[in-house]
Order: C-alpha cells, then structure tokens, then sequence
C-alpha cells in the first residue's frame, strides 16, 4: 500500500518523465534514439531541484551522505591527474543519483518497476531478433548503434556467438536482462493469478536463455545463484525442491548444448578456465598491477575517472579494485558509502520489520547482483550503471517510510 503523494494530473505528468528517463537510459548505447544527452540530463536536473524546492523536500539521510561523499570526490579530484576529468565523472555520479531520486519521489512504485520491465523486454525482444533473424538485426537495428561499433558487433556475433543486442556492450546487454529476469522471477513467485504466473514463467525462461546469449559468464553464473537464492527461500517442501532442481539440470543438458548456441559458448568458456587453472580469465596480471598502483597512492589515488592513466588503458573489469586506485581509500569510502548505507536500510527493512513486499525484494536481489557483479564487471564504478542500482534501492526506502507515515498515521 503506498500514501496518496500525487493527484491524477501530476501523476501523468510525472509518468512521462520517468518514461524519459528510461528511454535515455535503456537506450544509452543509441545516439539517433537519445538526442541531446547531455542537455537532457542538465534540464533533468534543473526539473529535480524545482519540484524538491516546490514540494518541499527534505534531504534524506541517504541524501546527506551521498552529497556528503560527492564533496569529498571533489576536494580529492584536487590532486588527480586530470581534475577537469575526474570532475566531470563526480558530475555525471550527482546527475544519475539526482535524476534517480526523482523517479523515486514523485513517481508510484507500480510505475517504476513496469518500465523497468518493459525496457528490460525490448531489449529481450531486440537480443532474440539478433539471434534468430540476424537479416533483420543487422538492417533495422544496427544502423541505430554507434557507428565505430558496428562491425565489432557483427564479428562478435559471426565469429564467436556473442551477441550485444541493443547495446554496443554484452555485458550492458547483460545487465539490462539480468534485472529484468529478477523482476519476472520476483512477479511469478508473489502472483496469485495462475495466467500471469505463466506469463512470468516464460518470461524468466527468456531471460535466462537470453543471458547465455551474451556470453558473459559471470552474469549468468549470478544469476543462476540468485535464482536458487530466491528459489531456495520459498515455502514450498524440500522434495519438490530438489526434484524441480533436478528436472532443470536434466532439461539443459538434454536440449541446451546443442540447441543453444550461448550456452554452448559459455560451457566452452568455463572448460577453459578450468583447463588453465585459473577462474579469473588471466586477470590476475591486471589486478595485480592494479594493486601496485593503489599501493603506489593509496590514500587519494590517481584520480577519479582516471584509470587509463595509472593503468594504460580504459577498463579494469572490478568495481573495488579501481575505485581504490582512481580514489584511494578516502575515494573509496566516499564512493561505498551511500551504497553501505543503502544496503543497511533495505536489510532493515527485511529482518528487523518483517517487511516483504515486492519493493524490498527487488532492492535486495538488485543489491545482491551488483555487490556480486562488481567482482568482475564495473557495476559500482560506472555513474551510469548506478542510476538503475539508486532508482530500485530510493524507491523501496521510499516506499518503506510511506508505510511508516501511513502507520502513524
């Protein structure tokens, strides 16, 4: 049950712009679709702060402590590499999380979640349309992509069964299907209509297989831990539990290696890391080096956004690990902190008041996928990503202190 915040007329208002925000969002990889990104996300912005100022909010103690931990980036930005660059990261964090807490104060929750859900569809549907009618794929959607993108794209999906969807990244694309197989997996467990259970269970099963698709390993692997996570916490008995985890492992292997070309990808990844010795894919030399370099400077570190200069290239695929060396240990706790907090309230909510609703499920299962991604992909560590990750977490906080009011009241 959530408090009445909005009359009909705001309500539709603020439908559309969270629509917008999505839209850029979801469709971040696309310029012909996202025009003017830049002073779209300046007049989001500009909008937040008036509707704040007019409605009267306050700031949060979650807000105290992200804009708290912001300021610290900015002083520590004083003794980067590239104080400009490291500024304009901390500036695309505040634009994200501003943005983020609009959605999620002036928006219904039932709202959110289903334009989580149907963006996270269409790019199913844009992922499956590149699998199974490449033809199409490569003549409709392609040409909305990036240019410099495109034939990294066509080879990955040619040559190795790689497939990026509507994305220039499989593991954007990845993202994108993995909070959406929570969702649906979320919907089929909490529904009592036997219509949309089935639905949902389709969709999960899409979803799921969609991920193999990318070939991203880690997200799949995750994804199945947060499936038996979710599964394995349910009421149903022992028995049947184990009897339908026995009938999904015997259904993959009997259909899935030869009739799934990204599953088939995936075990042939897995059988090579095992091969090797090794699970971390050769990135030991990389975070080894990384680890160098923060001990190099590890109090204030490189630079926020600065990786390419301490490393020598653009992309160190572990969200801690280059947090500590862009930001040393300041940048570190500064960047961390708001995320710890939001964790500590989501798991308050869950234990000690009882609360399981879907908002905080979905909060904590999203919490759950980043905390975990972050090992292997830059989920904390990218202003963007953190945009989905700080609409689910303020909505379910929101959520949670409308029924405190309501109950006060």
């Amino acid at each position: 049950m959530e408090i009445k915040r909005f009359n009909d007329g705001h309500k539709s208002i603020y439908c559309i712009l969270a629509f917008a925000i999505m839209w850029y969002f979801y469709f971040a990889s696309s310029f012909v679709l996202r025009p003017f990104p830049q002073l779209f996300w300046i007049a989001i912005v500009a909008l937040s702060i008036l509707l704040a100022l007019l409605h009267r909010h306050k700031l949060s103690n979650m807000d105290c402590c992200f804009f708290a931990s912001m300021s610290i980036l900015f002083f520590l930005s004083v003794t980067s590499s590239d104080a400009f660059g490291s500024l304009v990261v901390i500036e695309n964090y505040i634009i994200y999380y501003i943005s983020a807490r609009m959605i999620s104060k002036n928006c219904r929750m039932e709202t959110i979640y289903n334009l989580i859900l149907l963006f996270s569809i269409i790019h199913l549907i844009c992922l499956y349309i590149q699998v199974l009618i490449p033809d199409v794929y490569t003549a409709v959607l392609l040409p909305l992509l990036p240019a410099y993108r495109q034939e990294e794209i066509k080879y990955q999906m040619n040559s190795n069964s790689f497939y990026y969807g509507f994305t220039v990244q499989s593991s954007m694309s990845a993202m994108y299907l993995s909070v959406g197989l929570i969702i649906t997996l979320l919907k089929v467990r909490l529904s009592r209509e036997k219509s949309k259970q089935i639905i949902y269970i389709i969709l999960s099963v899409l979803f799921l297989i969609a991920l193999f698709f990318t070939g991203r390993r880690g997200s799949v692997a995750v994804s199945v831990f947060i499936i038996a996570l979710m599964y394995f916490k349910s009421k149903r008995n022992v028995i049947s539990k184990v009897l339908i985890a026995i009938s999904l492992v015997v259904l993959v292997a009997y259909i899935g290696l030869d009739n799934i070309p990204g599953l088939n990808t995936i075990l042939g990844k897995f059988e090579a890391l095992l091969a090797s010795g090794s699970l971390m894919n050769g990135r030991e030399d990389t975070f080894a080096e990384s680890f160098a370099l923060f001990l190099d400077k590890p109090l204030f570190g490189y630079g926020i956004g600065q990786i390419k200069e301490a490393l020598g290239y653009a992309w160190l695929e572990n969200s801690y690990l280059l947090t500590l060396v862009e930001g040393g240990i300041f940048g570190f706790i500064a960047l961390f902190a708001p995320v710890v907090l939001s964790i500590r309230y989501i798991l308050f909510a869950i234990r000690k008041r009882g609360y399981s609703d879907f908002a905080f499920l979905f909060a904590v299962y999203v919490q759950i996928l980043f905390v975990l991604m972050s090992n292997i992909e830059n989920y904390f560590a990218d202003p963007m990503t953190l945009f989905l990750y700080y609409v689910v977490v303020l909505s379910a906080i929101q959520f949670m202190k409308d029924r405190q009011s309501l109950q006060r009241n």
